[in-house]
Parts: C-alpha cells; structure tokens; sequence
C-alpha cells in the first residue's frame, strides 16, 4: 500500500505533463471546430473541457467547485422540473417529441463569462430544458403552457423563431423561475430547426440513437489524433462515451485562454 501511495503522489499532474500545453492549444484552436464541423457537440464539450482544464486549472475548478453547489445541478431536481414540463404541456394539450436537459459545461460557462463580461451568478442558461415540438404553431403553444406553469422572467425572452440568428439560427428561448426560485432556460424548437442547429444529418443520427440531450449518442469516429489533450487531462485514458452536452457555445474568442 506504501509503494503505491508514493507512486500516485510522484504522478505528474495533467498540466504538469510533457507537451500537456502545447496539445491542450492545438485542441483549443484547432480540434474544437472540427467536432463543430461534426456537428458533434458532446464531443466539442468534452474537448473544450479537456483543453481548459490544462490552459486555465484554477478557472476550470473553481467553476467546477461552483456547479456542485448549485441545486439546479442535481439530478432529482431536474427530475422534478422535467415532470413539471412535461404536466404543463399535458394540460395544454402540446404533443411534444422529446424533452431534454443539460447542465452548460466549465469551459462553456468560462467563454460566456469573457464574452459577455458576466459573473457566473449573472448566467441564467447554465441549466437548460429543450423541449421539441411537432411544428412552428406548438412552439408557441408550449411556450404559453410553460409560461402559465412557472413565472417568466420577459426581458430574457428571445424569439428567434421571427427573427433568426444570422447563422439561421430558430428556436424560441425564455427563461423562467421554479417554485424554488432558481432560474433556468427552456428552449423550444421543431425537429427541423434543432437538425439546423445541431449539425443537419449528424444530428439526425443522434437523434435517432437517443433523445436525451445529457447524451446525445455516441458519434462513432476515429478521434485518437483530436483528442490528445483529452488523454492527458484524463491520466491516459481514451475518449469516453458522450456525457453531459452543452448548446451552442458562445462564439470562439480570438485566442484561447492565457498559455505558457
């Protein structure tokens, strides 16, 4: 037990391993948009994850510290927001083909916190719920269902659905209160508009392969050159199956975060 002991603390940290930098850089600049291309967001998450863990240890946990502590984060009271959603929609009488949920991931926060110049307590989108409708008419059908169910914040309501994106990006996004009064955002789109967002037919494979948004199927691709930094943030180890996702992330900024 001895010999192990000292051999676990002799263990060079990941941001202390040879080359961990300079692969966690390439991954930021480089690997990051081809997981975009993929239209595989999990994958881009856990990527961005891996490479700001590296770049920016002390942001990467201290944001990580925070999440923990969040109610909102854990797992029952997404159930019990979930069952909330789905009652509200049953009454309205809106059919709905999936309803997914997603924790914003450390790397995914930090990018919103320099592009915006937020605090994380000014975050309201770390906790989202996608709920995906049949057609155009049942977006706002929902929408009406959830905002009669919870109390609505109405200077965060954001109808891209009228006025898309300039990418052609269509959802409707608001965010809301629970009986609790933590915030969180829901977002509502057709099946259409979520294929356009999520990458076009490599969405539509993991779609097919599970409508859980905390994962979204694994997108079977050799990622063993993409995903350096990865192994080393993880001690070695290979790619995992897809975990927790994130939405689009905010736009990438002109250089990644502080190096060497």
């Amino acid at each position: 037990m001895r010999a192990t002991s000292s051999a676990t603390s002799t263990a060079p940290q990941p941001t202390k391993r040879p080359g961990a930098r300079a692969a966690a850089r390439e991954t930021w600049d480089r690997d990051l948009l081809e997981a975009e291309k993929l239209g595989d967001t999990g994958l881009k998450s856990r990527l961005e994850d891996a490479a700001f863990r590296i770049l920016e240890p002390e942001a990467f946990e201290e944001i990580k510290r925070r999440l923990a502590k969040l109610p909102a984060t854990n797992k029952s009271w997404l159930r019990k927001r979930e069952s909330e959603i789905r009652r509200a929609l049953a009454e309205a009488g809106v059919r709905h083909k999936a309803l997914q949920n997603r924790v914003k991931h450390p790397a995914g926060i930090w990018r919103k916190t320099q592009s915006k110049g937020l605090s994380i307590d000014q975050i309201h989108d770390i906790v989202a719920f996608r709920i995906i409708v049949r057609d155009e008419q049942s977006c706002y059908l929902a929408l009406k269902a959830v905002h009669e169910q919870f109390e609505p914040l109405l200077l965060r309501f954001k109808d891209y659905i009228a006025e898309p994106k300039e990418n052609g990006y269509r959802s409707l996004h608001t965010c809301i209160k629970s009986p609790d009064g933590l915030v969180f955002e829901i977002q509502i789109r057709t099946f259409a508009m979520h294929l356009q967002a999520e990458g076009g037919e490599a969405a539509h494979w993991r779609y097919k392969a599970t409508s859980d948004w905390s994962g979204d199927g694994v997108f079977h691709r050799s990622v063993a050159g993409f995903s350096k930094a990865f192994r080393i943030g993880r001690g070695g180890s290979s790619v995992p199956p897809s975990g927790a996702t994130a939405g689009k992330a905010a736009p990438k900024p002109a250089s990644p975060p502080s190096g060497d």
